[in-house]
């Protein structure tokens, strides 16, 4: 009897460490980011009038950014600028427009 309960024992604990195991490993993936995910490029910033207005940045090579830390320094409609932005594919804003960025690196292009 002693015999049975030290395997049940054996194997929750065997459990425990796997699913740990598995777990910090999922936790580490999420966080680590592909190089599909960053975006370089110039462009312009844009103030959209819909949905109450917000400021966009429109890429020289055609994408449409809609970024969720863009500074204040940086709101300034037609501004030409050098951007590197990490897309964000979890996220979903009420603006419908443009791909949800978060600026690594901006740079403004006016002399």
């Amino acid at each position: 009897m002693l015999k049975k309960h030290y395997y049940l024992v054996i194997g929750c604990i065997s459990l425990f460490c796997v699913g740990s195991l598995l777990g910090f490993w999922v936790i580490t993936k999420s966080n680590e980011t592909d190089d599909d995910d960053i975006i370089s490029g110039t462009g312009k910033i844009v103030f959209l009038y819909f949905e109450g207005g917000f400021f966009g940045i429109l890429a020289d090579d055609g994408g449409y950014y809609d970024p969720i830390n863009l500074p204040n320094e940086f709101k300034i409609d037609g501004l030409l600028i050098e951007f590197k932005v990490k897309t964000l594919h979890d996220r979903m804003s009420f603006h419908m427009w443009g791909e949800i960025v978060e600026l690594l690196y901006i740079k403004s292009l006016f002399k």
